[in-house]
This record gives structure tokens, sequence and C-alpha cells, in this order.
């Protein structure tokens, strides 16, 4: 399933993710190499909305977000009501 969306670059692709430069950064490197994202949004309650009204194919979020849920349980709501695959990415910096 994920090789088919790979070779398919008109993917639709939802980034979750609360830190707004971080978004456009990933978006800007999906543009970069062919795909058409939809956007983002900042908490897994958005994008659970979200997915309800436009169907991404591919959902990539970060596993601390803001809001009552996080990227993990986010991504399991996803998966359970939608079938929809998701691509965790997370960063953390050195003290």
């Amino acid at each position: 399933m994920f090789d088919d969306l790979i070779k398919d670059k008109a993917v639709k692709i939802l980034v979750v993710e609360d830190e707004a430069i971080i978004a456009h950064n990933l978006i800007g490197e999906l543009k970069n190499i062919g795909f058409s994202p939809m956007g983002f949004v900042d908490t897994g309650e958005k994008a659970i909305m979200e997915i309800g009204e436009n169907r991404p194919d591919l959902v990539i979020l970060d596993i601390s977000i803001k809001g009552k849920i996080d990227g993990i349980e986010t991504a399991e709501i996803i998966k359970s009501r939608y079938g929809i695959p998701c691509i965790f990415y997370s960063g953390c910096e050195d003290p």
C-alpha cells in the first residue's frame, strides 16, 4: 500500500505539527520532491476533523503536539476510523 503512495506523487498528505516553522519547512520539502501537501493542522483534534472532511492519503505527524491528545493517540484514531497510514516524526534538543 505504501509503495503505491510513493509512486503516485498526486497523493494528498496532511501534516500535523504544532510548530508552524517546522510545518512550513516540511511542506516545502514535500513540494520540492514533487508532492502536493494539503497543508497542516496543529492539534490532534483538528487533524481528526480535517481528515473527516478532506480524506488525505497519508498523514505525517509529530509525536508531541499540543491539545488533548498526542500524536500517537491521534494516529491510533486515524487508523481505526479511516484506515489512513501515518508516519511519525519527532525532534529532541540536547540541553
